[in-house]
């Protein structure tokens, strides 16, 4: 089944140049004020233009564009199109791909003067030499049909128009549409059978109108004729067809308990209940579309608004049925409730460029893994894919955590010395449970545009034998490994410490790579860096990784450096915090100086200065 494959959106609103991909089902995150809606609001106005004002303009000295390309084309399709025609269209579709490009050029001119243009792929793609403008019947208008049609919600939309009028682009509209069809082929003959005397009796022409219409056509003509002789005059009171009946259709709501006539209109309700009943109809829509050739477009604003967190879920479910039947589906989101495990990966973030204002569109995680992940190696979907992953699209800093102690303590630290949450902050801690997970996050992030943090125990620079992000070669690495070789050279005589640490005849970091195993552990790493030699080399090690995003505990782990002592568990760390919030930071935590040094490198986000 074809669909809505990418979108080129150029000189609307925030958006000067932007380009997105569209998935089965693509959720949109960013701020307030990203772009989010003027992306959906640019998509429905190629499908469905309207003259655009100036303030439609970024740029009022050219054109306002969008360019979309539709894939996987099917001969079903081409089928259903008038054999007249079908020559001419397939001039303009190769590997089953369609361009259509629609083009205002100047703020406030009429309607009929926006262009729409197809690519003809046999042409040379250059200066725009294979768009040709198409007039406006009958190719445009079958060009046009192979496209999906779309229905938009609005954030703030009234949930209760959209409901309850059965316009052609409303909710209810489309639903009933749908229905009118499926009631027509069970029920239409029967349905006109019980009209056709109402028509006889009331409508014209026919032979056995009511005796009190006839009457009244009499005298009305007779007056008539007093001023107008030669006219008559006749009432005529039409009776709807089958699809006139279900047009005039609305929705009422009632609660149990309320007797039969307790039917309300739905404006009686609260905006939730509307944006519920507005969201169950999409869900109904998702469970009674049957698959059709042509797709239709579903694009909605912060489908979350106004419902409860369990509801929030409801509605995600049903917006991935939709998309498994029938529909393509974008919509825009501040709630991570509304991005599941699933959807992580075709999520899209929207940011504005703080300088210039415009829209800009992140690659989508799955192009990114896809673009980084090789031999089928699936720790980064893996990761990607926790339930709980999608917090860092929300965010405007991530940090990268080893395990569940930073996690549980660090909001708790950060707070004490910020007086502000880290979510206060824009910041999210996520833990990738483990150090070999640290440098792959940071790359798909960093691909991602997302800014992102490491923080990393001292063993983080012998990870098999080496540091991920530094050379080998590093003269403050391998001094590291003098040091340590030098300390435990009496562990053993075969080369490797009976954890698996090598011994003094193994000096250059690239050795434990041949070895394939795991070099210094991490207690062994806390007994260096206790001693008076490993402070300057910890020191540039710390701060060469700083310079790459990655803060690293120059004492071992976090655990030292607050001077937590016992056993990693839950009741250590909330007995901890507890101190946190009733004493100074000076003297519950150990070494103070850097941990505050930490929290203010966070609270920078990174940025040196």
């Amino acid at each position: 089944m074809s669909y809505l494959d990418e979108i080129h959106i150029k000189n609307f609103r925030s958006c000067r140049d932007v380009k997105l991909t569209l998935d089965e089902c693509t959720p949109m995150v960013g701020s307030n004020n990203a772009g989010k809606s003027n992306i959906l609001a640019a998509i429905e106005w190629f499908f469905d233009p309207t003259s655009l004002q100036e303030s439609d303009f970024r740029d009022t000295t050219s054109d306002v564009s969008v360019e979309v390309t539709l894939a996987r084309i099917e001969d079903q399709q081409l089928d259903e199109i008038p054999d007249k025609q079908q020559g001419k269209v397939k001039e303009y579709i190769k590997d089953g791909q369609l361009r259509l490009r629609r083009t205002q050029k100047s703020a406030g001119s009429k309607k009929s003067s926006i262009q729409l243009e197809a690519w003809r792929p046999t042409a040379e793609d250059c200066h725009d030499g294979g768009w040709t403008i198409l007039g406006p019947k009958p190719l445009r208008d079958e060009l046009e049909s192979l496209f999906p049609e779309p229905i938009k919600i609005g954030a703030m939309e009234d949930a209760a128009e959209d409901t309850t009028k059965a316009k052609a682009s409303s909710t209810i509209g489309k639903l009933l549409r749908d229905l009118i069809s499926t009631v027509k082929d069970s029920h239409g003959a029967e349905l006109d059978d019980f009209l056709a005397p109402l028509r006889s009796k009331l409508t014209l022409p026919s032979t056995s109108r009511a005796q009190e219409l006839k009457r009244f056509d009499d005298e009305a003509t007779k007056a008539l004729q007093h001023f107008f002789p030669g006219i008559n005059i006749h009432l005529d009171v039409p009776i709807p067809s089958v699809k006139e009946l279900f047009d005039k259709g609305t929705i009422k709501v009632s609660e149990p308990g309320g007797g039969s006539n307790t039917f309300r209109e739905l404006t009686a309700l609260g905006h939730g209940a509307q944006r519920s009943i507005q969201m169950a109809l999409i869900r109904y829509l998702a469970d009674v579309q049957t698959k059709k050739a042509q797709r239709r477009l579903l694009l909605i604003e912060e489908p979350e608004l106004f419902l409860h967190p369990h509801a929030v879920r409801q509605v995600r479910s049903a917006l991935n049925s939709l998309s498994g039947s029938g529909y393509q589906v974008a919509f825009a989101t501040h709630s991570p409730a509304m991005i599941n495990h699933k959807l992580v990966v075709n999520t899209r973030i929207v940011r504005k460029n703080p300088t210039t204002g415009e829209t800009e569109i992140r690659p989508s995680v799955r192009k990114v893994l896809e673009d980084l992940v090789r031999n089928n190696n699936n720790t980064l979907y893996n990761l990607f894919a926790v339930e709980l992953a999608n917090d860092w699209l929300f965010s405007d800093c991530v940090l990268l955590v080893e395990g569940a102690a930073e996690r549980y303590l660090l909001p708790f630290i950060y707070k004490k010395v910020t007086s502000r949450t880290p979510d206060e902050d824009g910041l999210t801690i996520l833990n990738v449970g483990g150090k070999q997970n640290l440098p792959p996050t940071l790359q798909v992030l960093n691909e991602l545009r997302v800014n992102a943090l490491a923080l990393a125990d001292l063993d983080f620079v012998d990870m098999k034998g080496g540091c991920p992000l530094l050379e080998d070669s590093d003269e403050d690495l391998c001094a590291f490994h003098d040091q340590m070789n030098k300390m435990f050279s009496d562990n053993t005589k075969s080369g490797l410490d009976t954890e698996g640490s090598r011994s003094s005849n193994k000096k250059h970091p690239a050795d434990c790579k041949k070895l394939g195993k795991k070099s210094w552990s991490a207690s062994q790493c806390e007994e260096w860096a206790a001693g008076a030699d490993a402070k300057p080399i910890a020191a540039e090690l710390h701060r060469k990784l700083r310079d790459k995003k990655v803060w690293l505990w120059t004492l071992g782990s976090i655990e030292t450096h607050l001077g937590l002592q016992g056993e990693k568990e839950h009741n250590t760390w909330a007995s901890y915090c507890m101190r946190l919030e009733t004493e100074d930071l000076k003297e519950v935590v150990h070494d103070h100086e850097s941990v505050t040094a930490l929290v203010n490198w966070l609270e920078r986000q990174g940025d040196p200065t």
